[in-house]
C-alpha cells in the first residue's frame, strides 16, 4: 500500500470535502506560531535586498519549505526489488496557507507545480491555498548580516561545494569576471563548514570581494526524518536562489552540474523511477524555469552551463584555471554523516566513484589524495551482499557496455534519454 498524506501546512483553513482520500494520514508542518515544529534561517542578508522583495516570493519559499519537510517525513519502500512500484511511490496532499491564495491556486500554476514536482520526486502531488490568517514577518526567516555586504551581483549560482559547483564558481569569478551570490543549502554542519572554507579560500584569491555566500538552513523540531533520498531537495534550493535573484533584481539562476550528473542514465535495469536521482535533469530545470517566469511575471532562466561537459573535462577546468590545488577541499561524496576530518569521501558511493574515475582519467590524481576516500574506489573492499558491490559491478558493466554503442543503440538503450532532448 503506497503512503498516502494530507499535509497542513501554516494553519491553513480546510478546503471544501473531497479533496485527498478519505484515509489519508494527516501530518502538520507549521514554521511559525505556537505549532511550529519547522525552522527556516537564511543568513547573510541585508535589510535593503528585502527591502521591496514581492509577497509571491515570501510564499515561494515556505512552499518550497513545506514540499521538502513532507518528503523527509513520509517513508518509501525499503531498498530491494521487491519494494520498487506502489511502495516507492506517494501520494501528497498539501493545504498551504500563503499570501497570494488567488495567484497560487490558477491552473497553470498548479500543472507547473505538479509536473516538476512529480518528475523530481517521482510522487503524486495535489495542493489547495488558502488565505494566511496571520502573516508571518518574512524577517523572522532571516539572519541579517552585520558587515558590509556587496548588495551588486552579475549572476546568482547554486553552490553546494561539490567538484561542479566549485569549478562553476571558479569559472564565473576567475574566467568571466563576474561577482556572484553563491546560494548553499545547509544540509548538515559538516558540509556548512567545506562550503564556507571553499568561499574563504576563493575569496582570498580575489583582488576585489567578488563573493556573496548566502546560506540556507532547515531544523526539524520534534520529529524524524523516515526518508533521506531528498528528491524534492533540489526544489527548495532552486527556490531559494530564484528569491536571492529577485533580492539582486536578476531574472535568471545557474545550476553547476556535468551533464552526464544530470541526464544520471540507470546504470541497472531496476535503477527506475526516482530511484535515478533527477536533480538537475533537463526537463526539473525546463520546469523549474516554467514556474519561476509564472512567479516573476515575466521571463526567468534556469541554466545548466556545464551541460555538455564531462565529470573529467570539469577536473581539467579547475586545473587550467590554475586552482587545481582546490579540489581536494570540495566534497562530492553522498554520504555525508559518514564524513571524517581524515576521510572526507567514502569510496563506495556513485559519486565517489565519478570523481575519483574523472580525477584519474584528467591525470590529476594527485589532486584528488586517494587518502581522503575511507574506501579505495579502486582496489577498496566491497561487501560481498549489499548495495557497494551491486553498485561497482554495475557501474564497470554500463561503462564497458556504452563504450560499444552505436547512437541508434544507444538511444535504443536508454529510451529515457528523450525526456532530456526536445
Amino acid at each position: 500500500m503506497r503512503y498516502q498524506r494530507l499535509f497542513l501546512c501554516g494553519s491553513p483553513a480546510m478546503p471544501a470535502k473531497g479533496f485527498g482520500p478519505a484515509g489519508a494520514e494527516q501530518f502538520s508542518l507549521d514554521l511559525t506560531g505556537p505549532k511550529q515544529n519547522v525552522v527556516l534561517k537564511i543568513a547573510d542578508i541585508t535589510e535593503r535586498m528585502v527591502a521591496d522583495l514581492p509577497s509571491i516570493y515570501e510564499d515561494l519559499i515556505e512552499i518550497a519549505t513545506y514540499v521538502y519537510c513532507a518528503d523527509q517525513s513520509t517513508p518509501r519502500g525499503g531498498s530491494g526489488v521487491r519494494d520498487l512500484g506502489e511502495h516507492w511511490r506517494r501520494d501528497f496532499y498539501f493545504v498551504i496557507a500563503v499570501r497570494n491564495p488567488k495567484f497560487w491556486n490558477r491552473k497553470d500554476v498548479q500543472e507547473a507545480l505538479r509536473e516538476l514536482l512529480g518528475f523530481l520526486s517521482d510522487d503524486f502531488y495535489e495542493f489547495r491555498f488558502t488565505r494566511l490568517k496571520h502573516r508571518p514577518k518574512f524577517s523572522d526567516y532571516l539572519e541579517f548580516s552585520g558587515e558590509n555586504v556587496e548588495e551588486i551581483v552579475d549572476e546568482v549560482v547554486l553552490f553546494s561545494g561539490g567538484l561542479d559547483s566549485l569549478a562553476g564558481a571558479l569559472d564565473e569569478i576567475f574566467r568571466q569576471g563576474n561577482r556572484v551570490a553563491l546560494v548553499s543549502h545547509r544540509s548538515v554542519s559538516k558540509i556548512y563548514s567545506k562550503q564556507k572554507a571553499l568561499v574563504e579560500e576563493i575569496e582570498k584569491r580575489c583582488e576585489t570581494k567578488m563573493t556573496h555566500h548566502v546560506p540556507i538552513w532547515i531544523q526539524k523540531l520534534g520529529w524524524k526524518e523516515a526518508d533521506t533520498s531528498q528528491r524534492s531537495r533540489s526544489f527548495l534550493y532552486a527556490c531559494i536562489a530564484a528569491t536571492v535573484a529577485a533580492m539582486f533584481k536578476k531574472k535568471r539562476i545557474r545550476f553547476y552540474e556535468n551533464g552526464v550528473t544530470s541526464i544520471n542514465l540507470p546504470i541497472a535495469e531496476q535503477v527506475v523511477g526516482a530511484r535515478a536521482t533527477r536533480t538537475t535533469h533537463p526537463k526539473a530545470i525546463r520546469g523549474m524555469a516554467r514556474l519561476f517566469t509564472l512567479v516573476a511575471g515575466g521571463e526567468f532562466r534556469v541554466e545548466t552551463p556545464f551541460l555538455w561537459k564531462t565529470k573529467t573535462e570539469i577536473v581539467e577546468m579547475v586545473r587550467d584555471l590554475g586552482h587545481g590545488d582546490l579540489i581536494k577541499y570540495s566534497v562530492s561524496c553522498s554520504h555525508v554523516f559518514q564524513m571524517t576530518k581524515l576521510h572526507t569521501h567514502c569510496g563506495s558511493c556513485s559519486q565517489c566513484i565519478d570523481r575519483r574515475v574523472a580525477a584519474l582519467a584528467a591525470g590529476c590524481a594527485a589532486l584528488d589524495p586517494v587518502d581522503m576516500y575511507a574506501k579505495d574506489v579502486f582496489v577498496g573492499g566491497r561487501s560481498d551482499e549489499g548495495q557497494d558491490m551491486v553498485l561497482t559491478e554495475s557501474y564497470v558493466r554500463m561503462m564497458k557496455e556504452c563504450g560499444d554503442l552505436t547512437a541508434m543503440q544507444f538511444f535504443g538503450r536508454y529510451g529515457e534519454i528523450s525526456r532530456a532532448v526536445p
